[in-house]
């Protein structure tokens, strides 16, 4: 059974709560951080670059799903060296997570077949956008990060449960 893992980026994977906020340009601070034109700050949170580099190995299809501005949270992920654990980068500008989240699926539908038994795995730390996905009609399993699990550790552990 594949997986296939939407994982929502500010204040899931990193701790800045908008990307779409920063200025550019965007520089390192070191391998998990960078810091805007005017200082301001975003940190992976500990462990999520393993978390990916492992779902990535493990054959997880691994998308990001956010709201954002594309552009901006592109170059943050290149420039934390992440972006290559990503199969697919499903960010826009937009609100309703679940029309994007629909869209991305009727995409992976056309590389990889039907999907109706696979997973659909929703990673986010918020919860607004869940009870709209709900109407999706797959497999979908939300995944509240930071109160169903408290680090990507355990994160991968659920993960990994769910594709064996």
């Amino acid at each position: 059974m594949r997986v296939y893992l939407f994982l929502d980026l500010d204040g899931t994977l990193w701790d800045h709560r908008d990307v779409s906020l920063m200025k550019p340009p965007f520089y390192n601070v070191n391998s998990d951080c960078i810091i805007d034109s005017v200082g301001d700050r975003l940190c992976l949170y500990n462990g999520a670059r393993d978390f990916l580099r492992e779902c990535s190995r493990s054959g997880v299809v691994v998308s990001a799903l956010s709201w954002n501005i594309y552009s901006k949270a592109r170059r943050v992920l290149e420039l934390l060296g992440i972006i290559r654990y990503f199969d697919y980068l499903f960010i826009e500008y937009n609100p309703f997570k679940d029309i994007v989240l629909e869209k991305a699926l009727k995409i992976l539908e056309k590389t990889f077949g039907k999907i109706n038994d696979s997973v659909i795995v929703y990673v986010d730390d918020r919860d607004i956008h869940w009870r709209y996905m709900n109407r999706i009609p797959y497999n979908i399993v939300f995944i509240h990060m930071w109160r169903d699990v408290r680090s990507f550790k355990e994160l991968l552990e659920v993960v990994k449960s769910i594709s064996s």
